[in-house]
């Protein structure tokens, strides 16, 4: 990464500590809000057994973490385009595992954030057969980009 990477380092080590989290949680109201979907409707999935909330005291609002949220988001893109509640949330179970492999791989990958030519870039850490190269995502106006570098 060039040299403005050092201008980034503070936000890099912020966002890495964020990122690095699984506790993301949200409310009902929260997941209502953001899937424009009414409680009602979260609750009565729920029921059925097609979404799960965490496990919490008896007085304490249903939280939900980011998993499901997606998982909701794709059950309402399923209906949306005409499946049934029952095959739409077999649809989204299966979307979940490729979530899951996803979160882990970046979670797991990504080892710094910066700029490349001055453009944003990623850095998914040292490749396995090589650890003396990188593999980087770099914005341009083109799009996503996905190249090898020197770690030198």
């Amino acid at each position: 990464m060039d040299s403005q990477i050092n201008s980034f380092g503070d936000m890099n080590h912020r966002l890495f500590e964020i990122f690095k989290k699984d506790d993301f949680y949200f409310g009902i109201g929260d997941i209502s809000n953001y899937s424009k979907l009414p409680q009602s409707k979260l609750r009565y999935w729920e029921k059925c057994g097609y979404i799960k909330s965490m496990d919490c005291n008896k007085n304490q609002n249903r939280k939900y973490s980011y998993k499901t949220l997606m998982k909701v988001l794709v059950i309402k893109s399923y209906l949306e385009s005409g499946f049934t509640l029952s095959a739409a949330a077999k649809k989204a179970e299966t979307f979940s595992k490729y979530q899951s492999i996803v979160h882990h791989m970046l979670k797991s990958r990504v080892t710094g954030i910066g700029t490349i030519d001055g453009k944003a870039a990623v850095n998914m850490g040292p490749l396995s057969k090589d650890p003396t190269k990188s593999i980087y995502f770099v914005e341009d106006e083109n799009g996503i980009n996905a190249f090898i570098k020197s770690n030198q």
